[in-house]
């Protein structure tokens, strides 16, 4: 039981932590192309979601941008 809780314990400050992955990231929709290189913090789960509102893409892009990492 002790090893299972330092074990949770570790894994808990992890997930408050940031962890940085570079993603190359080359996507075609209909007429659209998007291509980008960006840091990602994979604890951060609207990553995807701020790149297309920041980028004006529509929610059609969300699920393939997550695919890259």
């Amino acid at each position: 039981m002790k090893r299972q809780t330092s074990f949770y314990k570790k894994c808990n400050k992890i997930e408050d932590d940031e962890i940085l992955k570079t993603i190359k990231v080359d996507i075609l929709i209909g007429n659209i192309e998007y291509k980008d290189q960006f840091e990602w913090d994979i604890n951060n789960t609207e990553n995807a979601r701020n790149v297309c509102i920041g980028l004006g893409l529509g929610t059609e892009f969300v699920v393939p941008i997550t695919h890259f990492y």
